[in-house]
C-alpha cells in the first residue's frame, strides 16, 4: 500500500518500488550530478590557475615585489646618440648643400622611437624614405633629410634649447613639432611613472585571492588599468580645460611654442604643429575638447596645425602599444 497521492514505480520484475525509495534515488543522483559538476569546475579552474602561474606575468608589482620595467637605454638603440645627445648621424657638411631639403622634427619619446631599437623603423625616418622616392619619381633634383631631436619625456621648453642648439649645425628649412597631448602638461605617459597612484587603486583589490591566484590577479588588474585609464583621462582634460590654475602649466607650453613659431619666423623657417593622438579608446575618443583647445591656440597664433587622431580614430589601441607599460590605458 501507498500513501495517498503516491504511486508505485514498478520494476521489470513487475514488483512495486515505493515512491519515497524512487524520489531518495533521484535526490542522490542529482547531488551526485551536482558535486560532479562542481568538481568538474574546480578542476577547471585548478588547471587554468596552473597554466596562468606559467605564462601570465603581473603587470603591477603588488606585495611580491614584482620589479617594474624601467626604461630602456642607449644600448637598445641604433644609431647610437651623436654629439648633440640624439639618434641621428652626426651631422656633415654633405647635410648642409642646397641640394637637401632639412626637416627638423622636436617631440617626445613618440618621436624619439621610445621601444623602436632600429633608428630606421621610425616614422620621421619612415618619411624621409618616402618624400625621396616621390621627390625621384618626380623627376626633382633635391633630396630631403629629416634629423629626429626627440627627447624622451620633453615638453616645448625643452624643444626651444634643442632648436638653439642646432639651428646653426643643421640650419633646417622646416620644423615640425610634435605634440604628444601631454607636452602641453607636466603629465607623464609610461606607467613607470605613475606608480603612487597605481598603488592606492591597487590596494583596494589586494587579499589572499590577489596575492595568490594568478586568474583572479589577471582580471583584477585589468580593473586597476580601468580605474588609472579614468583618472589620467580627467587630468589630461583638466591641464587643458579646467580652471586656471590646473591649466598653469599649458600657459607655460603655450609661450614656449610661441617663442619657437618667432624664432622661426625670423630665421625664415616654417614652423608646423602635428598633434599627436594619445592612444586610448580611438573607437570613442574622449579627447576632442582638448585637441580644440590646442587647435584654437595655434590659428590664433598663424601657426599651421595639423591633427594625426583622424588616422588612428577607429583603431583597436592595444595594437599599437609597443611595450606593457607604456600605455597610460587599458
Amino acid at each position: 500500500m501507498v500513501g495517498e497521492g503516491e504511486v508505485d514505480v514498478q520494476r521489470p520484475s513487475g514488483q512495486a518500488v515505493p515512491a519515497a525509495a524512487h524520489r531518495s534515488s533521484r535526490g542522490r543522483r542529482v547531488a551526485g550530478n551536482l558535486a560532479l559538476s562542481l568538481l568538474s569546475i574546480l578542476l577547471t579552474l585548478g588547471i587554468l590557475e596552473g597554466v596562468m602561474r606559467l605564462v601570465y606575468q603581473p603587470l603591477l608589482g603588488g606585495k611580491e615585489g614584482t620589479p617594474w620595467p624601467q626604461l630602456d637605454d642607449w644600448a637598445d638603440y641604433s644609431p647610437p646618440p651623436n654629439r648633440f645627445g640624439h639618434r641621428e648621424e652626426d651631422i656633415t657638411g654633405d647635410l648642409l648643400s642646397d641640394e637637401v631639403i632639412r626637416i627638423l622634427f622636436l617631440g617626445d619619446s613618440f618621436t624619439f622611437g621610445s621601444r623602436v631599437p632600429r633608428g630606421g623603423d621610425r616614422f620621421s625616418d619612415l618619411l624621409e624614405v618616402r618624400l625621396n622616392e616621390r621627390a625621384e619619381v618626380a623627376g626633382g633634383g633635391r633630396r630631403y633629410h629629416i634629423y629626429n631631436a626627440g627627447v624622451r619625456s620633453s615638453n616645448p621648453r625643452h624643444w626651444v634649447k634643442t632648436f638653439d642648439m642646432l639651428l646653426g649645425a643643421y640650419r633646417p628649412d622646416d620644423v615640425f613639432a610634435i605634440f604628444f597631448l601631454r607636452s602641453g602638461t607636466d603629465l607623464q605617459t609610461s606607467l613607470i611613472f605613475h606608480q603612487e597612484i597605481l598603488r592606492e587603486i591597487e590596494a583596494r583589490y589586494d587579499g589572499l585571492l590577489y596575492r595568490f591566484s594568478r586568474v583572479y590577479r589577471y582580471f583584477a588588474e585589468r580593473m586597476i588599468l580601468r580605474e588609472f585609464s579614468e583618472y589620467y583621462q580627467g587630468e589630461l582634460s583638466r591641464a587643458y580645460l579646467d580652471e586656471e590654475a590646473s591649466r598653469s602649466q599649458w600657459q607655460v607650453e603655450k609661450e614656449h611654442l610661441k617663442t619657437l613659431h618667432e624664432k622661426c619666423r625670423m630665421e625664415g623657417i616654417d614652423f608646423h604643429l602635428i598633434i599627436f593622438p594619445l592612444l586610448y579608446s580611438l573607437e570613442d575618443y574622449p579627447f576632442y575638447a582638448v585637441e580644440d583647445e590646442i587647435i584654437r591656440f595655434a590659428r590664433e597664433e598663424g601657426i599651421p596645425v595639423y591633427s594625426l587622431t583622424p588616422g588612428f580614430v577607429g583603431k583597436k589601441a592595444r595594437t599599437l602599444w609597443i611595450a606593457k607599460n607604456d600605455p597610460v590605458s587599458y
